[in-house]
C-alpha cells in the first residue's frame, strides 16, 4: 500500500472524530508565509497562535512569489488579515543547490511559459528573508496598512530571530 492509500484509508476512520467547527469559514489575523519543510509543521505552536487564526501559506523556501501572493491577496482583501510574517529557517533545502543543479535534473522538455526554469534558490538565509519581505511589501496586491515582517527560525532551538521590520507598525 503506498503512502496515499494509507492516508485515504485513516480518514475513513479519523473523520469520524473530525469537529465540524473546522468546517466554518475562517476569520485568521495573521498570515505567515514559510516553507514547505515538515519541520515547520509545528510553527504554530511555537508562536503561541492557534490554527484558527492564522492562514498560513507554505512552498519550498517561504518564497513570495505568484501564488503566495495570490493567496495573501485572499488573506488581505477578503479574511481580513492585517499582519503578514515571512519566515525562513535554518538549514534550508533551498541553499543546498542551484536553479541551474536543480534544472539539470529535470527532464528536457520545458513549457512555453517556463522557458529557463527559477526555483529561487538562495545562500544567504538572512538576505533571502529580507528580499521575500521586500518583494511582499512592494506588491501592488496587498495593501499598504498591512504590517510584514521577517523572521529566521533557528530548527534546532525554535527561537525566531527577526531580520527586516520593512513594515513594522501594526496597524489601529
Amino acid at each position: 500500500m503506498g503512502v496515499i492509500d494509507a492516508a485515504f484509508s485513516a480518514n475513513a476512520t479519523l473523520a469520524n472524530e473530525y469537529d465540524a467547527r473546522r468546517g466554518r469559514a475562517p476569520a485568521p489575523r495573521l498570515a505567515i508565509v514559510t516553507c514547505a519543510d515538515s519541520r515547520l509543521t509545528g510553527v504554530l505552536p511555537l508562536l503561541g497562535v492557534a490554527a484558527d487564526d492564522a492562514d498560513v501559506i507554505r512552498n519550498a523556501g517561504g518564497i513570495i512569489n505568484e501564488d503566495s501572493v495570490r493567496s495573501l491577496a485572499v488573506s488581505t482583501h477578503v479574511l481580513g488579515v492585517k499582519e503578514i510574517m515571512i519566515i525562513g529557517h535554518t538549514n534550508c533545502a533551498l541553499q543546498t543547490f542551484t536553479d541551474d543543479d536543480l534544472a539539470s535534473r529535470l527532464p528536457e522538455r520545458r513549457p512555453a511559459e517556463h522557458p529557463e526554469p527559477r526555483f529561487s534558490t538562495f545562500t544567504d538565509l538572512e538576505e533571502n528573508v529580507r528580499k521575500q519581505v521586500n518583494l511582499a511589501c512592494s506588491h501592488p496586491w496587498l495593501p499598504g496598512d498591512v504590517a510584514i515582517r521577517g523572521f529566521i527560525l533557528d530548527v534546532k532551538s525554535g527561537r525566531l530571530r527577526e531580520v527586516s521590520p520593512a513594515r513594522n507598525s501594526v496597524p489601529a
